[in-house]
């Protein structure tokens, strides 16, 4: 009987040790971003620094992420065991020093170190865009904007893009567009509609280079008063401009 005792405490013995090369907390010390791979310090485990780990991701191969941990981040690892030569860093867990951004399980959130935030509310349905410097958008197609709510514009004047750039080879807008400010347009101009100008129409250089149908026709049918090839007095249609 103590026989069969003391066989099963050296089998439990056995595989906790075994668990204990299974999972392992550490601090990253080195990244090697091109690979994508990082070492880890084993603190509990007389400070051994492992090889180069990769970092576990949701899909890799045709839809790929790129998230690595930062110097210094603790970081959960499993090995195969008997050492710790092959493994991998399954991801970082919150801690007394660097604690949750914030206090609810019913948002989404991503925080980056220069303050971005990207969250999603699923509670209020709302979704949340903080971006600290430039943002840059590709679409390599047509986008469709639908929005089912009116906006009605308040006394406070909110400034929503100091700069950027928006590309696209097509873009399709419902509405009226107001702009204050000055447009600037490398290529042509055209409308179904009338174009109204309460400041006039300028060209650049300054001349009346720019004709249109009413022009034309104004200039080819009009008449003077008097006889023909004397003095006579002003046409009774007249192109005026610049």
């Amino acid at each position: 009987m103590f026989n069969d005792i003391r066989e099963l405490k050296e089998q439990v013995e056995h595989i906790q040790a075994m668990l204990n090369r299974i999972f392992a907390l550490g601090k990253v010390v080195a990244i090697d971003e091109e690979r994508g791979l990082v070492r880890v310090k084993l603190e509990e485990h007389d400070s051994l620094t492992t090889y180069w780990l990769p970092v576990l991701y949701t899909k890799t191969q045709f839809d790929k992420e790129y998230w690595l941990p930062d110097i210094d981040e603790m970081v959960l690892c499993v090995f195969t065991p008997p050492s710790f030569e092959r493994g991998f860093v399954i991801g970082s867990f919150y801690t007394q020093e660097d604690t949750p951004p914030e206090a609810t399980r019913e948002k989404w959130i991503k925080k980056f170190k220069d303050g971005t935030v990207i969250e999603y509310d699923r509670e209020n349905r709302k979704l949340f865009l903080d971006i600290k410097k430039d943002a840059e958008v590709n679409i390599n197609n047509q986008i469709t904007l639908k929005s089912k709510t009116k906006t009605e514009e308040t006394q406070t004047k909110t400034e929503a893009f100091n700069q950027g750039n928006l590309k696209m080879t097509s873009w399709q807008i419902e509405g009226n567009i107001t702009l204050q400010g000055n447009l600037l347009i490398f290529g042509n101009i055209s409308s179904t509609g009338t174009i109204t100008a309460q400041g006039g129409l300028m060209t650049n250089p300054a001349g009346m280079k720019m004709m249109v149908d009413e022009t034309i026709t104004t200039f080819n049918t009009h008449t003077h008063t008097g006889d023909s090839g004397g003095t006579t007095s002003q046409p009774n249609q007249q192109i005026t401009g610049g």
